[in-house]
């Protein structure tokens, strides 16, 4: 099987909903003549790891034993991490709740709170707690916090100017717990605040009142804390563990799509067309399918999200970890298929790195593009392409 075809495995498996009989050996019979372990791997790359587990759980697919480990190992890891990041969201949630400090829950700190209609809203890894708190609100937030033992992880003259939350702030397990004045830096914080509590939902956590954003303003968010980071850095923004949050919401919300459509044509986004096909693949992981009345496009786009993975596949399977050379080729490979274009210079490099770093970003490039047309006739999984001798920086 070829990394596309495995691509589009991984795909097919995530997707939610009930499964019949005939789907059920359909993707049973495909995982047997997969390479398990790669695409258990591309999970754990992806932060897919439980959502891939309760998935194969769903269609009664059982992996071989050293798959089912590693996958089963770091599912459990990842339930750890949720328990711990939950633990702090209570210990804020009663903090804040006895100094008047009002907050509200963002990304899977709140959808985690919905899991009761949302199945597998709490199947994304998460290290971290977001808030957002009124403007005027977060300085005494952040000095409420701290004086509960919650200390800086990064000194405050080190956050870029303008970021959109506050450094950080650890409690005693280390979870970070970030305070973000707006959702995004285009949004003003007023109206990043007015967005979150129009018409609320409540949920609760260890006998605290939370006041969650409705499903629509959870969906943008999802959307616009993916298309940043996408923006800043494709191989980590264009994850599966971003479309895990979009995917659960298309699933089990009534979305005001015009809403969602009014903003993609506003201006907000800095890529309004990846951001489109980023929601046409987060219905289609829902299995759904949206349109232009939804999002203002009836075409797929360019990002083909399948093909995108198989070119993970294809990396991960040849260059280890530590090598700068396969940051690059994720980095750019992700680019392309994301209509981006290539990853700016850093501002504080010299001249001779920034020309280097262009020269790498148009090697990974080239490699990107060639596998992609070896696609077309060839084993993509299987088929190797020549790569530099020294890794580019």
């Amino acid at each position: 099987m070829d990394a596309l075809l495995h691509g589009r495995l991984l795909c097919d498996t995530l997707r939610l909903g009930d499964l019949d009989d005939g789907e059920r050996a359909r993707l049973a019979a495909l995982w047997r003549d997969a390479d398990q372990g790669a695409l258990v791997a591309l999970a754990l790359h992806e932060g897919a790891e439980l959502w891939l587990q309760r998935r194969l759980k769903a269609a009664e697919i059982a992996l071989a034993d050293d798959a089912r480990a590693t996958l089963g190992a770091a599912a459990t890891r990842v339930r750890a991490g949720v328990m711990r990041a939950d633990a702090a969201l209570a210990r804020v949630a009663g903090i804040f709740a006895s100094a008047g400090v009002e907050m509200v829950p963002l990304k899977s700190a709140a959808l985690r709170r919905l899991t009761g209609r949302l199945p597998l809203a709490d199947a994304r890894g998460v290290s971290d707690v977001d808030l957002l708190v009124p403007e005027l609100e977060a300085d005494r937030a952040s000095v409420v916090l701290r004086g509960h033992q919650f200390v800086p992880l990064q000194a405050e003259e080190s956050r870029p100017p303008g970021h959109h939350h506050r450094v950080p702030l650890a409690d005693a397990w280390g979870v970070a717990v970030e305070l973000h004045e707006s959702t995004h830096q285009a949004v003003r914080p007023a109206e990043a605040w007015r967005r979150a509590t129009h018409r609320p939902q409540l949920a609760w956590i260890d006998g605290h009142q939370l006041q969650l954003a409705s499903d629509t303003e959870l969906l943008w968010h999802a959307l616009v804390h993916a298309n940043r980071d996408a923006g800043e850095q494709a191989r980590i923004g264009l994850r599966l563990r971003y479309w895990l949050d979009g995917a659960v919401l298309v699933a089990g919300s009534v979305i005001d799509w015009s809403l969602i459509r009014s903003r993609l044509d506003g201006g907000e986004l800095d890529s309004p067309e990846l951001a489109r096909a980023w929601l046409w693949w987060a219905a289609s992981l829902a299995g759904r399918s949206l349109g232009f009345s939804e999002i203002g496009m009836g075409e797929l786009g360019a990002l083909d999200l399948p093909r995108l993975l198989a070119w993970r596949l294809h990396v991960l399977a040849r260059h280890s970890a530590e090598s700068r050379w396969r940051e690059k080729l994720l980095e750019e490979g992700a680019r392309a298929e994301g209509g981006l274009p290539r990853r700016a210079r850093n501002p504080g490099a010299s001249f001779v790195a920034g020309a280097r770093s262009a020269a790498a970003a148009l090697a990974a490039r080239a490699a990107h593009a060639a596998w992609k047309a070896g696609l077309r006739g060839s084993d993509g999984f299987t088929q190797e392409f020549p790569a530099p001798t020294t890794p580019p920086t």
